[in-house]
């Protein structure tokens, strides 16, 4: 009666450690989700920063058509012309940045 009492603790504490051991989770494992979740938090970004470009370029390109117009008023005001091209300046290089 005492070794069957004895192997019958020796398997409780077995299938518990293996209850546990399925229950912890692996190094290997929170290492995989760290690294899949920093890349997901990258691409995130990444897609902000674009969208955040994109709004931007939008508003240069508004700003170019408002310039043509103030130089069609003001063909001769050089302030209005050094403005219009710093907008087309950064607008390339935003479409450039963009791949555009």
């Amino acid at each position: 009666m005492k070794y069957i009492k004895i192997a019958a603790s020796m398997l409780g504490i077995l299938i518990g450690l293996f209850a546990l051991n399925e229950f912890v989770v692996s190094e290997a494992e929170l290492d995989a989700f760290e690294v899949k979740t920093v890349q997901t938090l990258e691409q995130f970004q990444k897609e902000m920063y674009q969208q955040n470009d994109m709004q931007r370029l939008d508003r240069l390109n508004d700003e170019y058509f408002k310039y043509r117009l103030y130089l069609k008023e003001h063909p001769n005001d050089e302030c209005i012309k050094n403005d219009f091209r710093e907008v087309i300046r950064q607008r390339d290089a935003l479409r450039e940045k963009l791949g555009l």
